[in-house]
């Protein structure tokens, strides 16, 4: 409870010397502390990555342009956009006091953000647009953990009284919402088809307004009514049967509108966690026009135990002559307190946009805006998205599923897939069940894949996945000899394919290409492997892109064989053979890689040797055998990677 509006009307009570005063001074202390007692919706806590986009909904003075804009900036996203919002409210915090803070700022009143990964090109431009009529808000350099009281999915459509609806049209053009957004209609039209009422002043009859029970029970149809038509209207009965009554809020109905006195602020305010009474400020001048300016239960009745009366006077005069009380400028709830049934939310006056200061305005209009919302979203049949990856290679097919809450048929409504980095889904892109094949990409690119499902009466509802499409990158390796001697010159060159900064190699060798070892030091593009003994070993190179979600790449690999230099002997048939006797040598070369020529060559001494001309065979054939006259064979010319002669 806000202990600023409590203690300066106990202050008041304690000049009044009437019972009337004390009394109502006992009421509002009991609906003080029933009111504090009431604990708030629980919310989710997030962290939201860096890049989130705050859309600050507490700045004052309060304006047209940062106090309602944004509701036309939210509406424009979940339109046309279909960006999902996040509503951040603070479960335990006190009138006007912070939602939450960021880089030292505090953020209040209900704030919406916009997460990093929906803000793509086109919503950076129409963030942008909104900025510049007015819309105040800051882009994130941090992750932030908020509490977030729900995400915003469907984008309202609202249906304005056709007689009276005009009074309330203002509060569209000042936010920024098209005209588009809303429909003009009797409350007798109202069907499934319409999901809030506007009734900013009426004087309701069973025969013109009866549609509004029906309509809030079979469709959960929302109403916010303002004026005496909410008087009125709580006081409608069936004359066919008087028991059938319209009194959505209290037990018994209304003061009528003609026998009660206005109020008098200034106010009392209370659920400041409920999503309805996100506002700065108070909306006390605001309300203070009209035929019906404060609400209040009857004699022998109450406000409903589910209703909550959220701004109130507790010092109105009428409290507790004409009734118990409290006297409501604002009450809200589901309608007969069933859970079922649409919301029905009562704000005092007749135009909440003539009176009072601007920030008052701003304040009594945004509660509308706020039920809206939060109406819209409590039935929004939002389609939930099968498991996407977190990456996605570029052109590889995924397969992607829809489906509906529990009693919702998805063949009674249209889909469209969307994708925001392009590619196609095959078979259709309007089935539940299809194939989305990601296009080719040079960098890594974030992907926005949406479920867009429509219904017969062209509600739109979505579901947004966000996945990384990323790059076929690929690398692969050559060398300039694959088999050289002991000693010969090795390169090994990698090529990569759609690579992109941040990359980095590390190479790595294998006896038997399982597994695999990181080799101090090579990390560059190219590796020169050492070939000083023999060997018989496999080279691949890693590519890592740092910072990147998508993955490694590894290349093929490559083997390396380091062999012995080519050897030769020579055998003499027979060992042993007389002097002058002919003879034919022959030759054995070893020759591991690429060949090499063979030369004859004799020496008297086994010093000096000279080549025989023409000896190039592998066999050589002497003549007259002399007595001191030695002879070997030479390898000579050979082709290999660093063989020796």
């Amino acid at each position: 409870m806000d202990s600023f509006y409590f203690s300066k009307h106990i202050t008041s009570f304690k000049s009044a010397d009437s019972w009337q005063s004390i009394s109502r001074a006992i009421l509002f202390i009991v609906i003080s502390l029933f009111y504090a007692s009431i604990s708030a919706k629980a919310q989710t806590t997030e962290t939201l990555p860096s890049g989130a986009f705050i859309i600050d909904m507490g700045v004052t003075p309060q304006t047209i342009n940062n106090g309602l804009k944004p509701y036309g900036l939210i509406y424009d996203l979940l339109k046309n956009n279909y960006i999902p919002i996040k509503w951040v409210i603070n479960s335990s915090k006190l009138k006007d006091s912070a939602d939450f803070t960021y880089n030292g700022t505090a953020y209040k009143g209900g704030t919406f953000i916009i997460p990093a990964a929906y803000r793509s090109t086109a919503v950076n431009a129409r963030i942008s647009y909104w900025q510049s009529l007015g819309v105040v808000g800051t882009t994130t350099t941090s992750p932030i953990t908020i509490p977030v009281y729900t995400t915003l999915k469907t984008a309202p459509v609202w249906t304005l009284d056709d007689q009276n609806g005009r009074i309330a049209e203002d509060y569209f053009i000042n936010a920024g919402i098209p005209s588009t957004a809303y429909n003009w209609l009797a409350p007798s039209q109202l069907s499934t088809c319409n999901d809030i009422f506007i009734m900013p002043h009426a004087d309701p009859t069973w025969a013109t307004h009866s549609n509004l029970l029906t309509w809030n029970r079979d469709h959960k149809g929302a109403i916010w009514a303002a004026c005496h038509a909410v008087s009125v209207l709580e006081a409608i009965k069936d004359p066919s049967n008087l028991t059938q009554q319209m009194n959505f809020l209290s037990t018994t109905g209304l003061v009528d509108y003609s026998d009660h006195k206005d109020a008098t602020p200034p106010y009392n305010y209370y659920f400041p966690t409920h999503p309805f009474m996100q506002f700065m400020g108070t909306i006390d001048n605001a309300v203070q026009n009209g035929s019906e300016q404060v609400f209040m239960p009857l004699l022998g009745g109450s406000w409903r135990t589910s209703t909550k009366v959220a701004v109130l006077d507790a010092t109105q005069e009428n409290v507790p002559t004409l009734s118990p009380g409290p006297a409501a400028i604002v009450a809200y709830g589901k309608a007969f307190g069933d859970s079922t049934r649409g919301n029905v939310l009562y704000e005092a006056a007749h135009d909440h946009n003539k009176g009072g200061t601007i920030a008052e305005r701003v304040a009594a209009q945004r509660i509308m805006f706020n039920f809206s919302y939060q109406s819209a979203n409590e039935r929004a049949v939002v389609p939930t998205i099968g498991y996407i990856p977190d990456t996605i290679p570029a052109g590889s097919p995924t397969s992607l599923s829809l489906t509906l809450p529990s009693g919702y048929n998805i063949a009674n409504y249209t889909v469209q897939w969307q994708s925001t980095c392009g590619g196609s889904f095959s078979p259709s892109a309007t089935q539940a069940n299809t194939t989305f094949i990601p296009p080719s990409v040079s960098t890594a690119s974030n992907c926005l894949i949406t479920a867009i499902v429509t219904d017969s009466c062209g509600r739109v509802f979505f579901e947004v996945k966000t996945t990384v499409i990323c790059e076929n990158v690929s690398v692969s390796i050559s060398a300039n000899n694959a088999t050289v001697c002991v000693g010969g010159s090795v390169l090994l060159t990698s090529t990569l394919t759609n690579g992109s900064a941040g990359i980095s190699y590390q190479w790595q060798s294998s006896p038997d290409a399982l597994t695999w070892s990181n080799i101090s030091g090579a990390t560059a593009t190219t590796y020169a492997p050492s070939t000083a003994d023999l060997s018989s070993l496999r080279y691949r190179v890693l590519i890592i892109k740092s910072g990147s979600i998508c993955g490694n790449a590894t290349s093929n690999n490559l083997t390396l064989t380091v062999v012995a230099d080519p050897s030769v002997s020579i055998s003499i048939p027979p060992a042993i053979v007389c002097i002058g006797a002919n003879v034919t040598l022959t030759a054995t070369p070893t020759v591991g890689l690429g060949t090499c020529g063979i030369q004859w060559q004799s020496s008297p001494n086994s010093t000096t040797w000279t080549n025989i001309s023409g000896a190039t065979g592998t066999t050589y054939n002497v003549t007259s055998l002399g007595a001191s006259t030695r002879y070997r064979v030479q390898l000579v010319s050979c082709t290999g990677n660093g063989c020796c002669n």
